[in-house]
């Protein structure tokens, strides 16, 4: 609760009408947290009012980086006041239903990497939240937390376009890696690789499934339904294998991966499909809630976040 103050930016919580405020405060697939963003722009000399440019970006920015901070759904409404000219928001995505029970929806706090839902908590990602367009690697991190942010988005409506947007934004995280050393690994392994040097100890202790007796990560020993042994490196890689044969192939997985009520971090079983390869990498790979923990874990220890 409660306003924050940052370097460049402000954040105010905006509250519903009273009429509305149980159905949009209690959790409910109507529930919802309103912000206000608030930053100061230069207004430059000498020029049309009706040709002042709309920053859009900074907006936009923040959303995408607080919903990696929290671990949480948040949506981009446009502009209310630019240079002194009022504007509509788009409130459009506000009035549609959500699932409630999928931890980047719910009012409970992430179980990997938990950070309290309070405003003051975005001091730990300020120097994040105003665009930089000076520093490349700093350009890249705002990228992947964008296709991070717009993928819990979509995940409802499209699991498969949900999945690559993750998928990207480890690309983005991958290509980090890339610009530090001179010698290239295959796009498959460094995509692994990038991925899994992020995941410390504490990535595996705890899971947003709700057995974490079934199907959740394991930095190694995990058992397929057909008693294949496969570790966490073997699971990041078939991320890669899936993209892959998505994009050549067009084949759907959509079904496979697609979040589920019990939010398990693998795939439950081998598929029953004509395609014995994809029902293979399927086997192995995470679900969408797998793959979205481990994009935001990384991204946040990218970002230089610890937690306590």
């Amino acid at each position: 609760m409660g306003d924050y103050e940052g370097k460049r930016v402000n954040l105010a919580l905006a509250f519903p009408q009273y009429d509305l405020m149980r159905e949009r405060l209690f959790e409910s697939p109507m529930s919802r947290s309103g912000l206000v963003v608030a930053y100061e722009n230069e207004r430059p000399e000498e020029i049309d009012p009706l040709q002042l440019p709309v920053n859009t970006n900074v907006g936009q920015c923040v959303c995408n980086v607080l919903s990696v901070l929290y671990g949480k759904r948040f949506d981009y409404h446009g502009v209310i006041e630019s240079y002194g000219r009022i504007q509509v928001p788009e409130m459009g995505v506000y009035m549609r239903p959500c699932r409630s029970d999928l931890p980047f929806n719910s009012h409970n706090l992430r179980t990997r990497f938990p950070v309290k839902l309070e405003t003051g908590a975005a001091a730990r990602v300020d120097q994040w939240l105003f665009p930089r367009i000076d520093d490349a690697n700093v350009r890249r991190i705002q990228t992947a937390c964008g296709f991070y942010s717009r993928a819990l988005q979509i995940a409802e409506q499209d699991a498969e376009g949900a999945y690559l947007h993750l998928v990207i934004a480890g690309e983005v995280l991958a290509s980090l890696d890339q610009q530090s050393t001179s010698a290239q690994p295959s796009i498959r392994k460094g995509f692994a690789d990038s991925l899994l040097r992020q995941l410390d100890e504490k990535f595996f202790r705890r899971t947003d499934s709700q057995d974490e007796e079934v199907c959740h990560f394991k930095l190694e020993g995990m058992t397929s339904s057909t008693n294949r042994q496969f570790d966490m490196r073997k699971c990041l890689e078939s991320v890669y294998d899936l993209r892959s044969r998505y994009v050549h192939s067009g084949v759907p997985f959509g079904y496979w991966v697609t979040p589920k009520q019990w939010v398990n971090d693998l795939v439950i079983g081998r598929p029953s499909l004509p395609d014995s390869r994809l029902a293979k990498t399927l086997e192995v790979c995470p679900t969408f809630c797998g793959l979205e923990q481990v994009i935001r874990y990384a991204l946040l220890r990218r970002m230089g976040l610890t937690q306590s």
